[in-house]
């Protein structure tokens, strides 16, 4: 079922944007040691929740940088190892030949240096499994379903199991998510739903998002639309199985086209909140800690993270 795999997924990036503030960063216009500063200081101020934001300013360091990114990989922030790892990878992904296999490399074995210690942050191991199955590199999806069979923490067997779905696009060890399904722990029966359903087993996580959909949550917006999308598939199934009804067809293609429009008026309305934070803080600053029209007070709170 990829029509749902491909809503499902456009679903979720729209939720990292909205959640992380990424929507409001173009791509900057600083030097790549500014851009590393940046990183370092989002995952100061913020800690985990500033990841993504280190994550996506890492991105732009360009191939005759990625001494920096290296230097990344040996930052004693976990999550920053993991943030220039992602980016490690991306370079490598866009280039050729044996420096660019030797960065591959060197990313892996730090993001496999972080999923296997015991004591690293439960996030970071999360992020990092999360790392690894966006490489694209399929190896890696072997040593993640082995990794899912072992790991004590079981939201980190079920990041490895999705992710090593995504590598190959085959589903091994899918009984890990349908026991999820059943957890006492409504983050993992979560977990296993959005995988079983971006796995096409959207019947089975049904339960699970019907239990989610009404929550005022992102979670619950996700869950709703992956039921609504699952319904809009099935409408144009019938369409199609029972003759070619072209004007159904349009009318379910007009509706999809509506979700994609709204998610694209929601990213800018947080693009725009996110410009009119960035101009506010600078105003504090510019006043010396004072907020516009009052005396000295406290600043702005943690800027936009993942939720």
């Amino acid at each position: 079922m990829k029509p749902i795999r491909l809503l499902a997924a456009v679903g979720i990036v729209a939720a990292i944007l909205l959640t992380s503030g990424l929507a409001g960063i173009g791509k900057p216009k600083v030097s790549p040691d500014k851009l590393y500063k940046e990183a370092i200081e989002h995952l100061d101020d913020l800690g985990r929740d500033g990841f993504w934001q280190a994550a996506h300013l890492l991105s732009y360091v360009e191939i005759e940088d990625a001494a920096l990114l290296e230097k990344g990989l040996e930052e004693a922030d976990e999550f920053m190892k993991v943030a220039s790892a992602r980016a490690l990878l991306k370079l490598a992904s866009a280039e050729k030949g044996e420096k660019a296999k030797a960065y591959a490399k060197k990313a892996e074995e730090a993001l496999w240096k972080i999923v296997s210690d015991e004591d690293a942050d439960l996030y970071a191991r999360e992020y990092a499994i999360t790392t690894l199955g966006d490489s694209g590199c399929k190896e890696n999806a072997g040593k993640l379903l082995e990794f899912a069979d072992k790991a004590f923490e079981p939201e980190l067997g079920l990041a490895a199991v999705y992710q090593a779905y995504k590598l190959t696009d085959e589903m091994q060890k899918k009984e890990l998510l349908e026991d999820a399904l059943t957890s006492d722990r409504i983050d993992l029966r979560v977990t296993a739903a959005v995988a079983l359903a971006d796995m096409g087993e959207l019947s089975k996580a049904k339960d699970v998002l019907n239990e989610l959909k009404n929550e005022p949550s992102m979670r619950g917006l996700l869950a709703a639309k992956l039921l609504e999308n699952e319904e809009l598939y099935r409408q144009l199934e019938k369409s199609v199985i029972g003759g070619p009804d072209v004007e159904k067809i349009r009318t379910l293609e007009r509706r999809c086209d509506d979700y994609f429009k709204k998610a694209q008026e929601a990213i800018a309305k947080a693009n725009k909140l996110f410009e009119e934070n960035k101009k506010l803080k600078e105003e504090i600053e510019r006043r010396g800690g004072e907020a516009p029209g009052e005396g000295p007070g406290p600043g702005p709170g943690p800027g936009p993270g993942p939720g």
